[in-house]
C-alpha cells in the first residue's frame, strides 16, 4: 500500500515538490509522514498510481521512496532528490563503489580507445559504473561492465517501458542479465523528451562518489552533469586530450580549473578505498588468448588512431569475408580491437 501511496503522492499536483520533500523531512520518513498526515489518501489519485504499480510489478520492478531506508543515502543528501524512483534489476547498490561515467555521444578513436581501457580496468578493480544509456561514452561504460559480466547502473530519462536510443534494447537486456540496474524518476508511459535529460543527470552524479568525463566538447551536455557533481560536493575526474580536438576542449578546461586529471586508473582508485578487485579470472583468460593466423594479420593491419574497414583488409588479403568477420568479432570480445560507429575498426589501447 505504501508503494502505491508514494507513487500517488509523487504525481500529485496538490503540493509543490518542495512542500512534499519538506513534509517527509519533517516527519523523518515517508512512513511516518503518511501516519501523521490526515486524509492524505483522499487527496491523491489512487487509480493512476495503482496502474503504475501494476506495470511495475509486471516487469518485477521496485521503488525507492525518498525517506525510506532503502533509498540511496548519497542521492538523498543532494539538493533535489526524486521523491520516487522506479527501478528494475538489482535494487541494492554499494554506494561506496559507484562511479559516474559520462562524455560525448560521438567519441573519437582516441576517446573510444581510452574509455575502453579505463572502464575495463575500473570494473576489474571493483567499481560499478553509472551512466545514462546514451550513445557514445555512456554505452561504452555499460558495455564494458557487461563484457566483464559485472553490474552497471543505467539512469534513463523516460518511463521504464521505453528505451532510448532504441538500438540499445539488447544492451538494456544485457545489463539486467548481468545483475545490473535500470532506474528512472519518470513513470511508465513518459517518452524521452529533451528537457528530461538534464534532470536525469543530477541522479547520475548524485548516486556516485565521483564523476569521470571522457571527451566532451565546449558546449557538451556533460557540463550539466559536472555542474551537478560540483554542487553535490562530489569528485570530478577528467581525461586530457589533444588541445586541437573539439572533443577535448571541455575535459582540458576541467583539468585547468582543478578537476582530477586521469592518467591511469590509479588516479581514480585512490578515492575508492572500499573497492575489492574482481574479474581476475576473466583477465587471466584474456591473457591466455592466442590469436589465430588471420587474427594476427588483422592486428598487424589495424592502427590505433586511423580507423580501417573490413573491406580494406579484404582487398589486400586472400581471406574469406566470413572468416575475417568472425575473427574480428572474437578480437572485439577479447578487447583487442574497437568497432567504430561507422563500422570501421581500430586497435584497442
Amino acid at each position: 500500500m505504501n508503494d502505491i501511496l508514494a507513487i500517488a503522492f509523487s504525481l500529485s499536483k496538490t503540493w509543490s515538490y518542495r512542500a512534499k520533500k519538506d513534509g517527509i523531512d519533517s516527519a523523518g520518513s515517508f512512513q511516518r509522514f503518511v501516519e501523521s498526515s490526515i486524509n492524505l489518501s483522499e487527496k491523491v489519485d489512487f487509480q493512476t498510481a495503482e496502474r503504475q504499480f501494476e506495470k511495475l510489478k509486471k516487469i518485477n520492478g521496485w521503488l525507492w521512496i525518498y525517506g525510506d531506508e532503502n533509498y540511496p543515502q548519497s542521492l538523498a543528501l543532494t539538493p533535489n532528490p526524486p521523491l520516487v524512483i522506479y527501478g528494475v534489476g538489482n535494487p541494492k547498490l554499494n554506494e561506496e563503489i559507484l562511479l559516474a561515467a559520462v562524455g560525448t555521444r560521438r567519441p573519437t578513436p582516441y576517446g573510444k580507445r581510452i574509455a575502453q581501457m579505463l572502464f575495463k580496468d575500473l570494473v576489474h578493480e571493483g567499481l560499478v559504473l553509472v551512466s545514462g544509456l546514451a550513445r557514445g561514452i555512456d554505452a561504452l561504460a555499460h558495455q564494458m561492465c557487461v563484457d566483464a559480466h559485472q553490474p552497471t547502473v543505467a539512469v534513463v530519462a523516460h518511463g521504464l517501458d521505453k528505451i532510448y536510443p532504441p538500438e540499445h534494447k539488447k544492451l538494456k537486456e544485457s545489463i539486467l542479465h548481468c545483475g545490473g540496474t535500470m532506474i528512472s524518476e519518470y513513470p511508465f508511459g513518459i517518452p524521452p523528451l529533451a528537457e528530461y535529460f538534464p534532470q536525469r543527470n543530477r541522479i547520475i552524479s548524485g548516486l556516485c562518489k565521483g564523476t569521470l568525463v571522457i571527451e566532451a566538447g565546449e558546449k557538451s551536455g556533460t557540463r550539466l552533469t559536472v555542474n551537478h557533481a560540483v554542487e553535490q560536493g562530489r569528485e570530478v575526474f577528467a581525461v586530457p586530450g589533444p588541445i586541437d580536438s573539439e572533443y577535448s576542449m571541455y575535459t582540458n578546461e576541467l583539468i585547468f580549473n582543478g578537476a582530477n586529471m586521469v592518467r591511469t586508473v590509479e588516479d581514480i582508485l585512490s578515492f575508492y578505498p572500499e573497492r575489492t578487485a574482481r574479474g581476475l579470472d576473466e583477465m587471466r583468460k584474456n591473457e591466455l588468448f592466442k590469436p589465430t593466423k588471420t587474427q594476427k594479420m588483422i592486428l598487424s593491419f589495424l592502427d590505433k588512431n586511423m580507423p580501417k574497414s573490413i573491406e580494406e583488409f579484404l582487398s589486400v588479403t586472400m581471406i574469406q569475408p566470413h572468416e575475417a568477420l568472425q575473427s574480428l568479432a572474437e578480437l572485439e570480445i577479447q578487447g583487442r580491437v574497437v568497432k567504430q560507429l561507422d563500422s570501421t575498426y581500430v586497435l584497442a589501447g
